[in-house]
Formats: structure tokens, sequence, C-alpha cells
């Protein structure tokens, strides 16, 4: 959603208990298994561990209130762009959906993408994410 998904690579990036390393957090976005993630695989994955800490009871949609609990009433307006059949709720697939048109994760990917190829291998994940520790520790 809106939340920056460089933390879920970085440590405790979603807001549930996230204690996986950044080799078991590279796997979950190399969704084709083959060494290394290119912007498609990140977009969606980040998109999926996302919606998952924003569906709080895992029933498959993210209502209002789950989505107000993590982002505030402020951005309801956010909520209404990723609903876009208006029923309260958004699904997985309408999260995909909106990721793909808005190319949500476009402006991060370069940023870890250290060499600018195209794709994010382990060693760059692991040096971004230490990047970002640092960073977060300075504030």
């Amino acid at each position: 959603m809106a939340m920056g998904i460089a933390l879920v690579l970085a440590s405790c990036a979603s807001m549930k208990k996230d204690t996986l390393t950044v080799q078991e957090r590279f796997s979950r976005y190399d969704l084709n298994d083959d060494g290394k993630i290119s912007l498609a695989e990140y977009s969606e994955a980040a998109t999926r561990i996302i919606f998952a800490t924003f569906d709080e009871n895992d029933d498959g949609s993210v209502t209002l209130a789950e989505w107000q609990g993590l982002e505030g009433k402020e951005s309801d307006k956010l909520f209404v762009e990723h609903d876009p059949n208006e029923d309260g709720k958004i699904t997985l697939k309408e999260a995909l959906a909106t990721t793909k048109k808005k190319k949500s994760f476009s402006q991060e990917f370069p940023g870890i993408d250290a060499n600018h190829d195209g794709s994010v291998v382990l060693a760059e994940a692991e040096a971004y994410a230490a990047k970002v520790r640092a960073e977060m520790k300075k504030k």
C-alpha cells in the first residue's frame, strides 16, 4: 500500500513480527527462483507482503478499519483508489492491479538495483538492507 517496501527487505518492515533474514526475504521476492528479482517480481511480492500485513484477520480482504489501523484516517482517499469496485474492501487482486497500474514500486527499485541491470541479486539486497538499517539507526 503506501508504506515503503525498502523496509521489508531491511528489517522490521511489516507491522507483524518479522524475524526473517535478508536471504529469506529475498527468496520471498524471487518468485521464479532464478536468483534475481525483477521489478515485476518486486512489485508483486511487495504487494502480497504488505497486503498480508494490512489483512489483520486473514480473511483475504482489507477493510477500511484495517486500513485505518495502519494508515490512519487521513489516507482514506488512497483506500478508495485501491477499491475500484467500491465494495468497502480491498482484495489481493485489486491491490495487485492497482500496484501494477500505478507502478507503485518503480521508484524504489532502482535504489536497490545497485548496478542498474534491471534485476536485484542477493548481494544488492543485502547491501541495501544494511544501508536502510544504518539510516534507521540515525533516526
